[in-house]
């Protein structure tokens, strides 16, 4: 609650400042059919993220249908578009268990290692952002430095889910805290898990460059998208490089912890980025709000999915046993 009200304060603040009434006509007046098509590239964008997992699923020994994948993808999104830093998503392999019968190990180690490739992705193409808008802030050093540290974060992040896979120190905190009493008598099983979890994610590593391709092909569409929203309110001076560089740096705020999937936080960044390209306050404030409008409304297409399969997968996964619909996976090998 605390975080949807400081995001909830942060858009009101920025609402006051860029004059609501003019950010609202400015939405009421833009152009449908941009708005249209920034809608469908979201959707496209999300595709995209849904086809790299399923490439994943497939280097790991199975063989699901792409659309079922894609599906279950776009269901854990919308589920990471309502929780601070996008950790929902970390539900999705729950839902590969309910609609996939994927091993739930597995799917983790997918979930995992796809957050790694994306977070390590968005760190280089952030860099190359920051030495892009440098040009725009003159003697402001401060603020390139601001922007830069926010790259430190999501390197880090990367690199441990990456350690998470390639690291034996997930283990050995197991075995420091294994004589707690209540973890005791589960020491074997969990350490069991973690095994099947790292073997999984190290027959993902194969498919990196396949997987860093779709993340990145996401990335430039959502900025295509937002090229198009900015098209639909008389934004006509700034190209699609612009929106790439743009969503490469706001896109870090969607990790935020301060509040729900960076809400209030991301707007404020695309402000700022597009004001330093002198986009005036009202104008950019719109884009910010169309942005975040259509990508969490976007994902809807997921609720169907997440309604069905998470009322009979949740249950069993808390109680540990295997969910109704779960199939017996053939021999994987390793």
């Amino acid at each position: 609650m605390i975080q949807v009200l400081l995001g909830a304060v942060t858009l009101g603040l920025l609402l006051y400042f860029a004059d609501l009434g003019r950010v609202l006509g400015l939405i009421y007046q833009a152009d449908p059919l941009y708005v249209v098509m920034a809608a469908v590239t979201f959707v496209i964008a999300s595709v995209m993220v849904g086809y790299s997992l399923f490439v994943l699923l497939e280097r790991m020994g199975y063989v699901p249908p792409a659309s079922k994948t894609i599906m279950v993808s776009i269901a854990g999104q919308l589920v990471s578009d309502l929780t601070p830093a996008r950790t929902g998503y970390f539900i999705t392999p729950v839902l590969l268990g309910g609609e996939l019968g994927v091993n739930f190990e597995d799917g983790m180690a997918a979930i995992v290692f796809t957050g790694a490739v994306q977070a390590l992705a968005s760190v280089l193409l952030g860099a190359i952002a920051i030495f892009y808008f440098s040009r725009f802030v003159g003697t402001g050093l401060q603020l390139v430095i601001l922007l830069g540290l926010g790259l430190v974060p999501v390197a880090l992040m990367g690199l441990t889910l990456l350690s998470l896979i390639h690291h034996g120190w997930l283990t050995g905190l197991i075995d420091y805290i294994g004589d707690f009493p209540f973890i005791r008598p589960r020491v074997e099983q969990v350490r069991a898990a973690i095994a099947a979890f790292q073997r999984s994610g190290r027959r993902a590593t194969g498919a990196a460059l396949q997987v860093a391709f779709f993340l990145v092909v996401a990335q430039v569409l959502n900025s295509l998208a937002l090229y198009m929203l900015s098209l639909s309110v008389g934004v006509t001076q700034l190209s699609v490089f612009d929106f790439i560089m743009t969503y490469a740096i706001a896109g870090f705020s969607m990790y935020a912890f301060v509040t729900i999937a960076g809400l209030g936080v991301q707007e404020s960044m695309y402000t700022l980025l597009l004001g330093l390209m002198n986009v005036a306050l009202d104008k950019a404030t719109a884009v910010a709000i169309l942005a975040r409008f259509f990508f969490t409304i976007t994902d809807l297409i997921g609720v169907p999915l997440l309604t069905r399969v998470g009322v009979k997968s949740i249950p069993g996964l808390l109680t540990g046993a295997p969910s109704a619909s779960t199939q017996v996976q053939s021999d994987k090998g390793s």
